[in-house]
């Protein structure tokens, strides 16, 4: 009943802090204090004893009283507590065997413990050796190394040795009177019973309180850990997105640079153009006249047949005219030049608008074509081009024709690194893109555009360089990332390009490659956008 009501009432398990046990034992007094006034009462009332024994009938009752609770309700109580901590080792195991390992060796300490006591009981109590004091060492051996329950065990064991040398008339606690005897016997075994439940109580708060800051500390750590990598992420966001910031306005300064150098080549220019039309038809008639005059006049006077032939006449008719067209065909050049920069740069147009996507990608080869031609430790790189009819797409056009920028040079840098590894000769190529001699395929970009279907338009830029393995292609897209040497690539052209075409169209960008053979990028996007 004892057991219940404290059970019921005390706010958590009594013997896992100190004070909880000091509270359960001050809880246990008043009982055994009325139950042992009830009893010595009817037993005078009764006439079974005297009245002038009840002080000693009062004790001897009180202290039987308070050792049977302080024994049994602690065994019961610590068999309703299920986690009894029994054998467990503060050592973190790795395997089964090593447990069962450090559980047989508790179970050989805890024997060994019970060892002790018996042989110091034997001494104490059938030795007439003066040392019960000693059975208080068992008790915190094992209060210190075990459980609750292991300790309430021992205790019943201590004590079961003590009354039974008692009973056998053996003992420090025999005296004249039996009543003497068990009011020793009791209080030895009151006092041992309370001072290791509060003992073992103290250790318990202890392995708690360690168990909770260990646990605190973990989760500590865990935030700690947690929290850096959410800042760790979040600089590295940061900084990926100072650098996208600083390439995006490096960008937009260089069109605006374009655009404007565009402008004010485009008007001169014009002007050029359009009066080298007017120059080939006044000097068409001016060397008609020319051949007029020497036809009529075979025989010019010697002052002019002498000026002819210092000025070499019949060169000037033959190679003027050629002159007049090389200019003609250079200023359309110089025309042709202006107009990919314009549509490159696309500073004179509406950000977003529907554009000819082949268009864009002339414009950026044309950029490039001195990239393109041959150098004397490479021959020239050929340009396939495959366009399918597509119609114009909703875009960003400056921003898509910076996509085919940065994957056209990464192109021609991977096809002159493998120049450099001594791929290609510079042998005769032929119309077919093979060299002759070496009947090695040359340096070569094959860019196909195509309809996938009628809300898609797919984009493939591949060549034949030095390809990349599968751990440069998974972080191919990674901001800062390069393979380049320092101070030639700044690893954001490819993480700004997905950005362009995953965020800003709604588009994917994939790449296949494979090592020593070459690497192909594939843009697909919608023809309009959501």
């Amino acid at each position: 009943m004892i057991s219940g009501l404290i059970w019921r009432f005390l706010p958590r398990y009594p013997f896992n802090r100190a004070i909880d046990a000091i509270k359960f034992v001050a809880l246990l007094i008043p009982y055994p204090i009325l139950s042992a006034v009830i009893a010595v009462t009817v037993q005078c009332v009764g006439g079974f004893s005297a009245w002038e024994d009840f002080g000693m009938l009062w004790r001897s009752w009180f202290t039987s009283s308070i050792v049977s609770m302080l024994v049994v309700t602690p065994v019961l109580l610590s068999s309703f507590q299920g986690d009894s901590r029994r054998f467990v080792s503060p050592v973190s195991c790795r395997s089964s065997l090593q447990r069962l390992k450090l559980e047989l060796l508790k179970i050989g300490e805890f024997l060994l413990a019970v060892g002790a006591l018996s042989v110091i009981g034997y001494f104490s109590f059938w030795g007439d050796v003066s040392i019960e004091y000693m059975i208080i060492l068992p008790l915190l051996w094992t209060a210190f190394r075990f459980g609750q329950r292991e300790a309430t065990l021992m205790i019943l064991f201590a004590i079961g040795t003590a009354v039974v040398g008692t009973a056998q008339n053996h003992g420090p606690f025999i005296k004249e009177s039996i009543a003497q005897s068990m009011v020793l016997l009791q209080s030895f075994m009151s006092a041992l019973t309370i001072a290791t439940l509060v003992l073992a109580a103290a250790v318990q708060e202890n392995r708690i309180s360690a168990a909770q800051l260990k646990q605190a500390n973990d989760e500590l750590e865990e935030r700690v850990n947690a929290r850096t990598v959410e800042l760790t992420q979040t600089l590295q966001q940061l900084q990926t997105t100072q650098s996208q910031l600083v390439q995006q306005e490096k960008m937009s300064s260089l069109g605006q640079l374009v655009a404007g150098i565009a402008h004010e080549i485009n008007n001169p220019i014009n002007f050029i153009h359009g009066n080298l039309t007017h120059i080939q038809t006044y000097t068409q008639d001016l060397l008609s006249f020319i051949q007029f005059y020497q036809t009529h006049y075979p025989h010019p006077a010697p002052e002019i047949a002498a000026k002819a032939e210092e000025i070499d006449l019949a060169f000037l008719q033959q190679d003027l005219a050629k002159i007049l067209s090389s200019m003609k065909m250079g200023s359309d050049r110089i025309r042709q030049i202006v107009l990919s920069l314009r549509n490159f740069s696309r500073m004179d147009e509406a950000e977003f608008k529907r554009v000819d996507i082949h268009e864009g990608i002339d414009s950026t080869l044309l950029i490039l074509q001195h990239r393109l031609k041959g150098k004397p430790n490479q021959p020239e790189i050929a340009v396939i081009k495959n366009y399918d009819s597509v119609p114009k797409v909703e875009c960003f056009a400056g921003q898509l024709n910076q996509v085919f920028m940065n994957i056209l040079v990464n192109a021609i840098d991977a096809l002159e690194e493998a120049a450099g590894m001594g791929r290609w000769s510079l042998a005769t190529v032929d119309s077919q893109g093979v060299d002759n001699r070496s009947n090695v395929t040359v340096p070569t970009i094959t860019i196909r555009t195509k309809l996938l279907n009628a809300r898609w338009v797919q984009i493939t830029i591949a060549d034949n360089g030095t390809g990349m393995s599968d751990t440069t292609r998974q972080h191919l897209f990674n901001p800062f990332f390069t393979t380049k040497p320092i101070g030639k690539g700044t690893g954001m052209g490819m993480s700004i390009s997905y950005q362009i075409i995953t965020e800003k169209h709604g588009g994917k960008l994939d790449c296949f490659s494979t090592l020593g053979k070459g690497t192909e990028f594939i843009i697909q996007i919608p023809l309009r956008s959501n």
